[in-house]
């Protein structure tokens, strides 16, 4: 939903000139019931549900949960030692983050590198 997409006047609105607004049922379950599918009337009317084509990635039959973590440690490094670029003045700081960003990038290059290595000559051994 673009729920920035509804004005606030538009939505009131909509609720004023609701069942909400009237008489309610005097059951709780029956309350809840109304006030739940009265809001969502209106929240369909106003901000459809959109349909998102979730693309499906198709990994590398090599690639591992080991090259996963050693990536996504590699991108955390990043982010801080990016962040302290913007906001340290520290130079022992951002040496440090600098330090730890090229060690994880290194590693998480030699991870992946070994691994996909290995499965391709487990692979040509096999075919031999």
């Amino acid at each position: 939903r673009k729920m920035k997409d509804i004005s606030d006047e538009n939505f009131i609105e909509r609720i004023r000139s609701s069942d909400l607004c009237g008489e309610l049922p005097e059951d709780l379950e029956d309350c809840v019931e109304l006030y739940d599918s009265t809001l969502r009337d209106i929240l369909d009317e106003l901000a459809p549900l959109e349909e998102r084509v979730i693309k499906n990635v198709h990994r590398a039959k090599w690639w591992t949960a080991e090259c996963q973590e050693a990536k996504r440690l590699r991108r955390a490094t990043e982010r801080r030692w990016q962040t302290a670029l913007l906001k340290s003045t520290d130079v022992h700081r951002l040496t440090r983050t600098f330090s730890e960003w090229k060690a994880a990038s290194k590693k998480a290059a030699h991870v992946i590198n070994d691994t996909r290595n290995a499965y391709y000559k487990t692979s040509l051994d096999q075919v031999s």
